[in-house]
């Protein structure tokens, strides 16, 4: 898979100098951060921030979450993930209630519900900073994860209230 400049893709967001390069996500990760999830998925819904072409959502299909979302404001990249979702075909497949949603993850609500989250480096720490905020105002009902791909920002994280348990995983 092969980076993208986001000034190359149509955004109509006044955080696009927020974004940063389209990079696909190594499954590898995703793979290994699901692994380490102590869950229901049934119980849980995962959203996918800054999702791209939708790869993780996919991969995330696996899983019989209660739904799958992913949020990416780059229309190219959305609309491609709405194709890739509707073809998507594998016995594999587990949660069959998937949607990309073509947002901004700032204007973006958070469903009141049990979230996995993943993020995988799509935004600079402005935008991780409201994303946390959005965590903690959803409140003390709701589990929620997040799954941090090659966290840049780590410190933002380690800052937050929002996000009392932290684990550090290897890189495979």
């Amino acid at each position: 898979g092969s980076s993208l400049a986001l000034q190359s893709l149509r955004i109509e967001s006044s955080n696009v100098a927020h974004g940063t390069r389209y990079e696909p996500s190594p499954t590898s990760l995703f793979k290994k951060g699901m692994g380490y999830l102590p869950i229901k998925h049934d119980e849980f819904v995962f959203i996918d921030l800054g999702s791209g072409k939708g790869r993780m959502l996919l991969l995330a299909s696996h899983h019989p979450f209660a739904e799958v979302i992913g949020v990416e404001f780059a229309r190219d990249l959305h609309e491609i993930a709405e194709k890739n979702l509707e073809r998507y075909r594998s016995r594999r497949q587990r949660c069959h209630k998937h949607k990309s949603i073509c947002a901004d993850v700032a204007d973006f609500e958070l469903p009141r519900a049990n979230l996995v989250i993943y993020i995988a480096n799509p935004f600079d720490d402005l935008i991780l900073r409201e994303v946390l905020r959005k965590i903690e105002n959803i409140g003390v009902n709701w589990k929620i994860y997040v799954i941090y791909c090659e966290a840049v920002f780590s410190h933002v994280v380690d800052e937050a209230a929002a996000l009392p348990y932290k684990k550090e995983l290897p890189l495979p």
